[in-house]
């Protein structure tokens, strides 16, 4: 793509020092649009008329801030002013029509494609007349929900084929009143089962059952017409939701009913969830299926090669690095476990040199964290990657290893792209930027092969699933539903135009996933985060809708934390402290304060002389300008003293030394830091 727009626009003086580093996130936004345009079947060129047609303009002025502010976060990177922004927008939409063609016919003819081009080719073949999937008999869809354009073209063509068989997973409940009446319910029926108002959970549906009709001639009234228990509960803060497993669990009896472990789902609708919920199972519950793909950027891996990134890429450029970063990634517990050595060393060396950027010496330079530092090309950067995480893999336990494996193929994936690159040169900074952003996307599958034990997934994993006791961790607004937008061209207007997927079709989505769980489970329980730290600590919408749209909310709980605190008797003995003033007959003025905060502070600091480890700081601190006057004066008053050879010391002693007192005084700093 990047080669596309430089032979397009390369020639425009906007786009001249456009480099492939600049270009990287704006080609992302452009593919994401151009996978959407082709998966809908919108023609490029008449979706980006308007834009180019506003080259007419020979001023900004129509521009309201607000747009103004929205073309420069996608072109904040170019520092140019005004007007030369502008240009640069309108160059590059007037363009990209031309783009789409060109980048469409070179991933042909390199027999690549992507999602949305691979359906608008079919429909192309349709439109031709060609015969598609002419290799099945029957071809059955299941559960599907949000259509696609294209989609729904392939799906015409298979139903006036014969060949398509469609099973639709819904209830009555979000269906209107027409469409229930339609499927062959009774006027009472569809008057029960239904919403007075277009349900959000059924917007899809309703479309999808009145144009391909369910194969299954089975009523589907379960929300209503069913026995549940649902159980709302409001929790102090996040994590207490998974400490109230074990609780619900005992009201399951499951201790009792292992068979119905299988037909229990935990159901994440926040993934930081999980590892809470893992600890605060009960130990019967001795088989557990994980079926969600767990984001790498909530290990402590990432958290490794996040603070990892931030110092070599300044090394990559030459430049020192920022005392904090070294000290951060050596205090990581992965960094401390693999390389200890290197961290202590490191950490003597920052105490020892107190400066605030760094370079390290060849010693520290040449281990296997930092050597990629001294790569020159991208060969000896995944060489110096590939060995610095087979060393994590080793010291890594073999659940730790599930995580350092996608990295490492991530790595691999990554090099053989830059290798059959043609005509692009990427810096070392440049590969370290995109596989900071690859490491941020990765999604680690758990490795599960039992349906027999307990169920941990996301809203996602649960389609077409049905289970009897289900629990919701997370029924916080903005948490479930949370809504995203895209990075996109498109504003919300065009899209509503062209019919493109708004923000309505994912409230719909996540509508229907939700209530779709309460078609044939007994016992729901619904747990959101009530405390402030969680945002307005407001429970989902979906709380409140089922609340004032049926009577199935049987008891709405909250729950409170007992904080069980032990008292530690931290009292010396005033005896040892009087031996040891024995030793000291001198105390100073901040010794006695010592003793008076803290007793045992008092003990370890001024008498035994242990004191915290030194550490760096950002700034010079109180404590250290105090030191530096101490020193100073005891050094200035010594030496009156050692030349008088006695402590009688008058105002012409201290005219007469005040020579030396810059000495002196550089001489502390020094000493101090």
């Amino acid at each position: 793509l990047y080669l596309v727009v430089k032979r397009i626009l390369g020639d425009k003086e906007e786009f001249k020092d456009l480099d492939f580093d600049n270009f990287f996130n704006l080609g992302q936004t452009i593919l994401s649009d151009f996978n959407e345009l082709d998966n809908y079947l919108v023609d490029v060129e008449k979706i980006f008329i308007n834009i180019a047609e506003l080259e007419q303009y020979q001023s900004l002025e129509f521009l309201t801030d607000e747009q103004f502010k929205a073309i420069k976060e996608y072109f904040g990177y170019y520092k140019t002013s005004r007007e030369k922004q502008f240009k640069f927008f309108l160059d590059l939409f007037s363009a990209l029509p031309q783009i789409y063609l060109e980048f469409k016919n070179d991933l042909l003819d390199n027999k690549l494609i992507y999602n949305g081009l691979r359906n608008r080719l079919i429909i192309q073949k349709l439109e031709q007349g060609q015969q598609i999937f002419t290799q099945y008999s029957y071809l059955a869809f299941v559960g599907f929900y949000a259509l696609s354009k294209s989609e729904r073209k392939i799906f015409d063509y298979l139903k006036n084929e014969n060949k398509a068989l469609f099973y639709w997973d819904y209830d009555t409940f979000y269906l209107n009143k027409k469409l229930v009446r339609n499927l062959g319910y009774s006027e009472q029926e569809s008057i029960e089962a239904t919403q007075n108002v277009e349900h959000e959970a059924g917007f899809f549906l309703n479309m999808n059952l009145e144009k391909y009709p369910d194969r299954l001639k089975v009523k589907r009234n379960n929300i209503l017409n069913s026995e549940k228990q649902i159980t709302v509960i409001s929790t102090p803060r996040k994590v207490a939701q998974a400490k109230l497993l074990p609780q619900i669990f005992e009201q399951l009896d499951l201790q009792n009913k292992p068979q119905e472990l299988a037909q229990t789902a935990v159901i994440l609708l926040d993934e930081t969830m999980l590892f809470p919920v893992l600890y605060s199972l009960p130990d019967y519950v001795d088989k557990i299926n994980i079926t969600l793909q767990f984001p790498l950027r909530l290990t402590s891996l990432f958290s490794f090669f996040q603070n990892w990134f931030a110092v070599i890429s300044v090394f990559l450029k030459g430049q020192k690095a920022y005392y904090k970063d070294l000290d951060n990634l050596s205090k990581l517990e992965i960094f401390q476990k693999v390389f200890p050595d290197l961290a202590q060393q490191l950490q003597n060396f920052l105490t020892n040199t107190r400066l605030l950027y760094v370079d390290l010496p060849e010693e520290l330079l040449d281990n296997d964290v930092f050597r990629i530092a001294k790569a020159q090309n991208h060969e000896q950067i995944f060489s110096a990657l590939q060995q610095l995480i087979y060393k994590i893999y080793k010291s890594s336990s073999k659940f730790e290893r599930e995580y350092i494996y996608a990295v490492y193929t991530e790595v691999n994936k990554l090099y053989l792209a830059i290798e059959n690159l043609k005509g692009i040169e990427l810096n070392n900074e440049l590969i370290i930027s995109i596989l900071k952003q690859i490491l941020y996307t990765i999604r680690v599958p758990f490795e599960a092969n039992s349906i027999d034990g307990l169920q941990v997934m996301t809203i996602m994993e649960t389609r077409n699933l049905d289970f009897k006791n289900i629990i919701l961790l997370g029924m916080n607004e903005g948490i479930f539903p949370q809504i995203s937008r895209p990075h996109t061209f498109l504003t919300e207007t065009i899209r509503r135009y062209y019919g493109l997927p708004v923000i309505k079709f994912q409230d719909s989505l996540y509508a229907y996933m939700f209530y779709r769980l309460l078609h044939n489970s007994q016992n729901i329980y619904l747990l959101y985060d009530s405390s402030a730290e969680s945002g307005a600590g407001e429970k989902s919408r979906f709380i409140t809708q089922l609340d004032n749209e049926t009577n199935l909310i049987k008891r709405k709980l909250n729950y409170i934390e007992e904080l069980n605190l032990t008292e530690f008797d931290f009292d010396i003995n005033p005896e040892i402290i009087s031996q040891l003033l024995e030793q000291h007959k001198i105390i100073s003025a901040s010794a006695l304060i010592n003793y008076i905060q803290c007793p045992r502070k008092f003990l370890y600091q001024n008498l035994l002389k242990i004191y915290p480890p030194a550490t760096v700081e950002n700034e010079m601190q109180v404590a250290d300008i105090g030191n530096i006057v101490h020193a100073a004066l005891e050094q200035f008053y010594t030496e009156i003293i050692q030349e008088k050879n006695n402590k009688h010391i008058t105002k012409s002693d201290i005219d007469k030394h005040l020579k030396h007192i810059d000495t002196i005084i550089e001489q502390a700093i020094k000493d101090i830091l």
